[in-house]
């Protein structure tokens, strides 16, 4: 009885043993502890060369948009984006006096005179002190008066610049070239200001719409920049024409007086 109690005590401590499995091993078929693990996506878009093509060269370019196949002037405009994001202010005064320096002397060769470098002066003060809050506008203006419809969203930034900041423009742009010359602000916004603001109404909607609608952001400044060549030698010429009128009225004044003061002097 002894013994066979023994014996059962036995099996049972042996039993675990016989029926443990011994443990798996697996073949590892990756790469070793010591390979380079894959980069992540992230990883691998921020190895790619700065300026590296991201496609194959061989890739077709058809669904590229159109500002990205103008080949130099592709790259005219992303160096100049580039210059935006880092400097946006520094970049638009520079910007703005090459705009008004075009403009003038382009004003200055239709006029046929000589050339008078106190007119780019004062031109090239007008558009530095412009150049900022003119960016600033524009860059807000894109932001509002967001609707369901994108048409309208546009037609409605469009006239509000027209109504608000396009008066503004004018008034700010006599009125500174006045007081550079020492003539009377009020005098030369009144003759040249409503003529100019209707006459911006057959320019600058057209050009706001499509910017707004069709330009990326980063390149609606260089759109807007070429079309502003041609405006801005249109008010060079206005402005011209406003101080040959007020020079011809101040002679015709000096004149009258001066046959009033002989009329007195003969009576005398």
């Amino acid at each position: 009885m002894l013994a066979t109690n023994i014996q059962s005590a036995i099996r049972r401590s042996l039993n675990p043993i016989r029926t443990a499995k011994p443990p798996r091993r697996f073949q590892s078929t990756g790469p070793g502890p010591n390979a380079t693990k894959p980069p992540k996506p992230d990883d691998a878009a921020a190895a790619i060369a700065p300026g590296a093509p991201s496609t194959p060269s061989n890739a077709p370019t058809t669904n590229l948009a159109i500002w990205q196949r103008l080949g130099p002037l592709t790259k005219a405009a992303n160096a100049f984006t580039r210059a935006n994001q880092k400097r946006p202010w520094v970049t638009q005064v520079c910007s703005s006096l090459f705009i008004y320096l075009i403009a003038d002397l382009n004003a200055q060769r239709i006029g046929g005179k000589e050339y008078d470098p106190i007119r780019t002066r004062n031109m090239l003060i007008t558009g530095a002190c412009f150049s900022i809050p003119g960016y600033e506008w524009f860059k807000a203006l894109g932001g509002w008066f967001t609707f369901s419809s994108k048409a309208l969203s546009v037609a409605t930034r469009v006239l509000f610049n027209q109504f608000t900041f396009a008066p503004l423009i004018n008034i700010y742009f006599f009125s500174m070239q006045a007081l550079l010359t020492g003539a009377d602000p009020v005098q030369r916004v009144m003759e040249k200001g409503p003529e100019t603001w209707k006459n911006s109404w057959i320019v600058w909607p057209s050009v706001i719409a499509f910017n707004l609608a069709f330009v990326p952001f980063q390149f609606r400044g260089l759109v807007a920049g070429c079309v502003s060549v041609c405006w801005q030698t249109y008010l060079s010429i206005q402005n011209k024409k406003a101080e040959m009128l007020e020079e011809a009225n101040k002679q015709k004044a000096a004149e009258n007086e001066t046959v009033e003061v002989r009329a007195l002097a003969a009576v005398a």
